[in-house]
């Protein structure tokens, strides 16, 4: 299933006189160029703590996903991880996730702690094995990556505001519910993982956000003009495809400064270097 797709202005009209739109959009100026917001170092024994305390684990074993904000969960854009309770270390470890009716399997191994692993943003919904390490007190935790699932998967967790993780090994199962975490938010697909889109979730079903490009000096970004529009759908992910003459190249310098240009929406905090 595709994803709803945005409308997108002709270049010359992003470069048209300040716009209601543009006004709009100027609620973005103290967004950070390319900005990760990258939170705290994910703790799984944290979150088994937060679980515990919610009465949700009493001891058994348990699979759940973290965000890097610490807490049990997933949220669009956001690094996550994979976290075990009380599985045996000797046994490879199955977990599958469901999102909507369509289901993902993945092969989990126990390796050294200082084995790392390089995630891609669709992990879990590949196909392709994940490593976990023993962090101590019967918890497994594997490294992190970005969650941002394909198509099918990504309509899947919007329309179902969560997965399901069902994680089997050594004679034990668990199944559990993965609430996703709506936050409004923007995530860039590079052209190696398909055509240059930008995807924009979290606002309201209806909801239509501009989608600006900004001028970028002092390391902020400034003077938006609007590009195109996105309408959330009812899964609350949509996409705008980014026309090829928006990649405007590295920054320049002009009259001592140094300008480029990144894409962003109103009340995210952060804007996409056009360059990369």
């Amino acid at each position: 299933m595709a994803l709803p797709t945005g409308k997108v202005a002709s270049p010359s009209a992003s470069t048209s006189s300040l716009s209601a739109k543009d006004l709009a959009l100027s609620l973005q100026l103290d967004a950070m160029v390319g900005g990760d917001g990258g939170g705290e170092r994910v703790d799984c024994g944290l979150g088994l703590s937060k679980l515990a305390g919610q009465g949700e684990t009493q001891g058994q074993p348990t699979a759940w996903l973290m965000t890097n904000h610490n807490d049990p969960g997933v949220s669009l854009g956001d690094h996550v991880t994979l976290c075990l309770y009380r599985y045996p270390q000797t046994t490879q470890i199955t977990v599958e996730v469901q999102a909507g009716s369509l289901v993902y399997t993945t092969p989990v191994t126990v390796v050294p702690r200082d084995q790392y692993q390089t995630l891609p943003r669709d992990a879990l919904f590949n196909g392709s094995g994940m490593n976990v390490k023993d962090v101590g007190s019967g918890v497994l935790q594997s490294d992190g990556w970005k969650f941002f699932p394909y198509d099918q998967a990504l309509q899947g967790i919007g329309l179902s505001n969560g997965l399901t993780l069902t994680a089997s090994g050594g004679g034990v199962t668990t199944k559990r519910q993965v609430s996703l975490l709506w936050e409004r938010g923007a995530y860039l697909a590079d052209e190696e993982e398909g055509p240059r889109e930008l995807f924009v979730y979290g606002y309201p079903i209806g909801a239509r956000v501009p989608v600006g490009l900004y001028r970028v000096e002092h390391a902020l970004p400034q003077n938006p003009k609007w590009i195109g529009d996105v309408v959330m759908p009812s899964s609350r992910i949509a996409s705008l495809a980014i026309l090829p003459e928006l990649r405007l190249g590295p920054p320049q310098i002009d009259r001592g400064e140094t300008v480029g240009y990144c894409l962003g929406i109103p009340t995210v905090s952060t804007c996409f270097p056009t360059w990369v």
